[in-house]
């Protein structure tokens, strides 16, 4: 296997994806890392309120590039949001009252 091909590809896909795609993906993976609240850290780091964050880490992880840029991150904010909306819906059909 040709690992300056490899190698090249990946520069080349870090190089086409934007760059605040990448800061926020970046933030994602290492926030747990840094002292205080995560939503202290995005207005900080990121300079934006943590519902925008959110919205956009939404859009970001739909994006098929986000996955070639930075795999593991990706599945694991998509697996942690498909298992809090199941957790959602397994208490609301537990208690039907509940909306």
């Amino acid at each position: 296997m040709d690992t300056s091909r490899v190698a090249s590809d990946v520069r080349d896909s870090e190089d086409e994806y934007p760059e605040a795609d990448r800061l926020i993906l970046d933030f994602e993976r290492s926030w747990w890392m840094f002292p205080g609240p995560k939503s202290a850290q995005i207005r900080a780091r990121l300079g934006m309120s943590s519902p925008r964050y959110y919205r956009r880490l939404g859009e970001i992880i739909s994006d098929p590039e986000s996955q070639r840029y930075d795999p593991m991150t990706v599945k694991r904010v998509i697996r942690s949001r498909r298992q809090r909306r199941t957790a959602r819906y397994e208490v609301k059909s537990a208690h039907p009252s509940v909306k």
